[in-house]
């Protein structure tokens, strides 16, 4: 019986979750496994948006989960000086959340 309440809470709590906070978890969880799958290689805002999952290849939508996630302190979003370069850094908290 248990198990049918904490699933009935669940699927409420994920039915109100807004558009942009799936993407920005779904943006999220993309970032970790690359990174991890990498050995901590570094990522581009355009190679989020060349390589990553298909409903954040849209720049508006993927700015607003970046943006989402730079105003939770999940990422930050670095320019690089002398190029149009953008480099994400996720915070060491979050890599420790998914280990």
């Amino acid at each position: 019986m248990r198990w049918y309440l904490d699933e009935a809470v669940r699927f409420n709590q994920v039915a109100e979750q807004t558009e942009e906070m799936r993407l920005a978890q779904l943006l999220e969880d993309w970032i970790v496994e690359r990174m991890k799958a990498s050995k901590g290689a570094t990522l581009t805002v355009a190679m989020v948006q060349r390589l990553g999952p298909n409903p954040l290849r849209v720049r508006p939508k993927l700015d607003a989960a970046l943006e989402l996630l730079e105003d939770h302190g999940r990422i930050r979003v670095r320019p690089s000086p002398g190029n149009k370069k953008k480099w994400i850094e996720v915070a060491p908290a979050v890599m420790m959340d998914y280990s």
